[in-house]
């Protein structure tokens, strides 16, 4: 994954660990609820899928947080069923069996870049609506494919996100559109940008963050909602691009990482440009298959909090239809949703716990 960072880019993840799950379970279905929703229930889930659906810290089965062990329980109509979620990022292994046929691609800055090399766009999307580690099962997942790791890594973000809106507004007018949320899990530090603009990198003047800023601006107004990775420097969150544009743009979400114990991960970022936190430490999801990789892997990083609260999203504009073209609106849903004060070492920002409130 390091060597597809490049130089200034930080995908938003930290140290990788390959799990020890050597197969990709199915979701047991173990019973319906019709307490006012019919709720499915998956026995065999990751950690993070029973906290965002629990009002309570999760214990770990035998001590051990990777297990997929804990239990996830999703309202049967919110599985965001025919939502375009846009994952912009390294790519998505498109023909991974857990995605059962609902990813895409949809844009790519190479022609000969379709598929993910690094892996991390596969892990995203697999947050967001695997069938057995993503939130929203039944989203339709769109690969929005950069090429990171030079001076034109601005240039090639606002391309991605004006190729998101393009397709936005060509898809909102058909009959089965359900919305649009878009993830962007990565990021440019402020004082990194500095160095490479002063450098004389044409990438990263002032003329190249500002058509950024646009064409997410312009993104957000059209209806598309959006979730961004503050960070793994554990430092402000105003200090990286794209997330402090959240200071201008309010119903962009930025999601900060918390771990099992409910305490925000020591490493991300903080601050009044986070909004929300979401669990993103030793998440599991799925992973390459090629290349002798085995299709799920074990990873931490603000990464992977963030397309938990876009797979919520994407399940919420099909409870609440009457939201799916006002992202500001949404955002205000998603926060009234969360559990406030859960979140230890908070750091001035975002004491919210992504949830969905449907378990006790």
């Amino acid at each position: 994954m390091d060597s597809y960072k490049g130089f200034l880019l930080s995908l938003l993840s930290i140290t990788s660990t390959l799990g020890t799950v050597h197969g990709i379970p199915t979701p047991q279905e173990q019973g319906k609820f019709n307490n006012s929703t019919t709720r499915i229930q998956q026995s065999n889930a990751p950690w993070n899928l029973q906290r965002i659906s629990s009002r309570n810290t999760v214990t770990p089965v035998n001590n051990n947080v990777t297990a997929l062990a804990y239990t996830y329980q999703y309202d049967e109509a919110a599985t965001g069923a025919g939502v375009d979620v846009y994952i912009v990022d390294s790519g998505i292994d498109t023909k991974h069996p857990d995605f059962e046929g609902r990813a895409k691609m949809l844009f790519t800055i190479e022609p000969d870049q379709e598929l993910d090399g690094g892996g991390h766009g596969t892990f995203v999307a697999g947050v967001v609506g695997s069938k057995s580690y993503g939130v929203a099962k039944k989203v339709n997942l769109l690969s929005v494919n950069v090429n990171f790791g030079g001076d034109q890594d601005f240039v090639n973000s606002t391309k991605a996100i004006n190729a998101v809106l393009a397709n936005h507004n060509e898809r909102r007018n058909q009959k089965d559109f359900k919305g649009s949320v878009m993830n962007l899990s990565w990021g440019f530090q402020r004082q990194l940008v500095d160095a490479s603009r002063d450098a004389g990198f044409s990438g990263f003047d002032n003329k190249t963050i500002g058509e950024l800023r646009s064409a997410i601006q312009r993104a957000s107004e059209a209806g598309v909602h959006i979730t961004i990775a503050p960070g793994n420097d554990g430092k402000d969150a105003c200090d990286d691009y794209p997330a402090m544009f959240v200071q201008d743009i309010p119903s962009l979400i930025t999601v900060g990482n918390s771990d099992i114990t409910d305490t925000r991960a020591k490493n991300s970022d903080f601050g009044r440009c986070v909004d929300i936190h979401a669990p993103g430490s030793n998440v599991t999801s799925t992973w390459l298959l090629t290349g002798g990789f085995p299709g799920v892997r074990v990873d931490s990083g603000t990464s992977f909090a963030a397309p938990a609260a876009a797979g919520l999203i994407a399940g919420e504009l099909i409870r609440q239809p009457g939201l799916m073209m006002k992202p500001r609106e949404m955002k205000q849903h998603i926060l009234s949703m969360g559990i406030r004060g859960a979140v230890k070492d908070a750091e001035r920002g975002g004491n919210i716990l992504l949830n969905t409130g449907l378990m006790g």
